[in-house]
């Protein structure tokens, strides 16, 4: 009895550890000036990553903003020449959102749209 117990907690721990998700975690320092460190905010489905590293984690007067491409390349995002602006997330498409010059943003490609942030 013992033996039957052993032999199926055997198949089904097998039978579990194939079906498991296998993920790879890397470090990297974003592109720029990364003084202050580099913050990741968003992945999407196929593997980019969107976030900034910034000059000085004290007082920061510049955020690098990137997109972190699957295959390890990096694109640096210029958010309207606002050298404060964070990107926060993205999807699918390449659409990235964040904050800049206290108004939400969304960006595809060069194309930016904002909305004033309203602050309470």
């Amino acid at each position: 009895m013992q033996t039957t117990q052993l032999a199926i907690l055997a198949l089904l721990t097998a039978t579990f550890a194939k079906s498991a998700s296998v993920y790879n975690f890397n470090s990297f320092d974003g592109p720029g000036l990364n003084a202050g460190g580099t913050t990741v905010d968003g992945i999407d489905n196929n593997g980019a990553i969107v976030g900034f590293s910034s000059n000085n984690a004290v007082n920061p007067s510049l955020f690098t903003n990137f997109i972190r491409n699957a295959n390890g390349t990096f694109n640096s995002v210029n958010i309207n020449n606002d050298p404060v602006a964070m990107a926060n997330g993205i999807n699918n498409s390449n659409t990235i959102v964040g904050v800049s010059n206290n108004q939400a943003f969304a960006q595809t490609g060069s194309a930016v749209i904002t909305d004033r942030v309203s602050r309470s």
